[in-house]
C-alpha cells in the first residue's frame, strides 16, 4: 500500500516500509516486485504469501528486505561466507522477522522453520546437490524456489529423483542474459519421468511459452548451428539431437521420442 497526506508518503506494508501519518491508502503492486531487478523480481513473485523464508546463499540480501517489504512473516538469510553475509545483516538492520546465519547449504535451516526455500544464483548441479544433502529440510517446505544459473536440465531432472513436482516456471531477461526460474513442492504428484525436452527446457515453459523463453530457444538454436557449421562432418551425433530438440520447441512441440534420443546417442 502508498499511504498519504499531503506531501507525506509512505511506501511498504512490510516491517520494514517507512511510516509516516495516513490520510487514504491507495494499492501498488506489493514492494518486492517494484524494487528489485527482473531475475530477483521474477523469483520473488513466485514465494507464496503468509510463510517464513529463508534465502540460501542470500549474498547482498536484497531479495530478502524486498520479501520482508512485501509482508513476508519472517526471512532467514543464509551463506557459506561471512563478506556477503555482512552485507545482507546490513541490508535487514531494524527489521523485525530478519535472521542471518552462516553456514553451507541448508544446514543452518531446521526443518519445518521455513516453509519456502529459495535458492537463486548458482549452478543446477549445486542446487541439486544442496537439496539432496538435506532431504528433511526439503521434504518439511511448503515451496522451493530455485533460479539456476545453468544446468537447469540437470536440476529438473534431480527434482523428479527427489519427488519434487515443478508447479510453476518463469524466464527472466536481465542485461542480455535468460535465467530460468523453477517452483517445486514436495508432495505433488511427479509422474513419469521428464521427456528429453521437458528436462531441457522445462515443462510449463514449454506449454506456457513466455517471449523470454522464446528468445532463449532462438539464442540457443543459433548457438548450436554455428557450432555443428564450425563441426563440419566432424559434429557429434548429440549435437544433431540438441538442435532438434530446440527446432521442435520452437515449432510449438513439447517432446521428442525416447526412441529418437536413444537413436541419436547410438
Amino acid at each position: 500500500m502508498v499511504a498519504v497526506e499531503g506531501v507525506g508518503v509512505s511506501v511498504g506494508r512490510g516491517p520494514c516500509a517507512a511510516r509516516g501519518r495516513v490520510r487514504y491508502l491507495v494499492p501498488v503492486p506489493p514492494v518486492a516486485h517494484r524494487s528489485l531487478g527482473p531475475r530477483l523480481a521474477t523469483i520473488a513473485r513466485m514465494v507464496p504469501p503468509g510463510r517464513v523464508v529463508a534465502d540460501v546463499a542470500c549474498d547482498h540480501g536484497r531479495l530478502a528486505r524486498a520479501l520482508l517489504d512485501a509482508g513476508a512473516p519472517g526471512v532467514i538469510a543464509t551463506d557459506l561466507r561471512p563478506a556477503p553475509l555482512a552485507r545482507a545483516r546490513r541490508a535487514l538492520a531494524g527489521c523485525p522477522g530478519a535472521e542471518t546465519r552462516l553456514g553451507d547449504g541448508l544446514a543452518p535451516l531446521r526443518p519445518g522453520e521455513a516453509g519456502v526455500i529459495v535458492l537463486a544464483g548458482l549452478g543446477g548441479r549445486t542446487i541439486a546437490k544442496v537439496l539432496t544433502a538435506a532431504p528433511a529440510c526439503v521434504r518439511a517446505a511448503r515451496r522451493l524456489v530455485l533460479q539456476p544459473n545453468r544446468d537447469a536440465p540437470h536440476l529438473r531432472a534431480a527434482l523428479w529423483e527427489l519427488d519434487l513436482a515443478i508447479v510453476d516456471e518463469a524466464m527472466a531477461a536481465e542485461r542480455g542474459r535468460l535465467y530460468p526460474v523453477i517452483a517445486a513442492e514436495p508432495g505433488a504428484p511427479t509422474g513419469a519421468p521428464p521427456s528429453p525436452a521437458d528436462a531441457r527446457f522445462g515443462p510449463i515453459l514449454l506449454r506456457t511459452r513466455p517471449p523470454a523463453f522464446v528468445a532463449f530457444l532462438d539464442r540457443e538454436r543459433a548457438r548450436l548451428v554455428a557450432a555443428m557449421a564450425q563441426a563440419g562432418e566432424r559434429a557429434p551425433p548429440g549435437l544433431a539431437y540438441e538442435l532438434a530438440l530446440v527446432e521442435e520447441a520452437l515449432a510449438g512441440g513439447t517432446e521428442v521420442s525416447r526412441t529418437s534420443a536413444r537413436n541419436s546417442r547410438a
